[in-house]
């Protein structure tokens, strides 16, 4: 009996080609359509002073409220 070794349809380099060309596309399509990271519209950072003020903001509508 004879046994046929089926040959692949794509040869190694044409594989690696065409995952480098898909990666390249995929990179190219995030970095158009992704969200935009302006510098201005960065969360700026809440010190400690703006947080115990927000704390008290938040009480004293609570205890208006309350009344």
């Amino acid at each position: 009996m004879e046994s046929k070794m089926m040959k692949s349809q794509y040869d190694l380099s044409s594989a690696v080609t065409f995952l480098l060309v898909g990666l390249g596309l995929g990179s190219v399509l995030t970095i158009l359509f992704g969200p935009s990271t302006e510098p201005g519209r960065r969360p700026e950072r809440i010190t400690s002073w703006e947080r115990g003020e927000a704390r008290e903001r938040l009480a004293s509508q609570a205890a208006q409220v309350r009344t």
